[in-house]
């Protein structure tokens, strides 16, 4: 899981700094700039936070910040009770 990273990329996307995402989220700026650097690894509570203060579930910040067989084993947990042929993933196209 690549979570320092996702988190870097999106609030640099987003054109925020460090202290402005701890005012959106409710987590320490220097908190902030530990996780990023990969110095400490963020509790649920915390990525919930820092996910609503991007804009997006806490859920999702994990699933972009999954790979590989992390990635699958989320797609499986969130879509486990729909019918497989259904949810085919490929290249982020649904096909059925």
């Amino acid at each position: 899981m690549k979570i320092a990273v996702t988190i870097n990329s999106l609030r640099k996307r987003l054109r925020i700094s460090q202290a402005e995402l701890s005012k959106l989220s409710g987590v320490n700026q220097q908190y902030i700039s530990q996780i990023e650097l990969g110095k400490k690894i963020p509790g649920l509570d915390t990525i919930n936070k820092i996910g609503a203060g991007l804009g997006l579930s806490g859920e999702l910040l994990l699933i972009y910040a999954s790979e590989g067989e992390e990635l699958d084993e989320l797609k499986r947990k969130m879509y486990g009770q729909v019918s497989e042929p259904i949810w085919i993933f490929n290249d982020g196209i649904i096909e059925e």
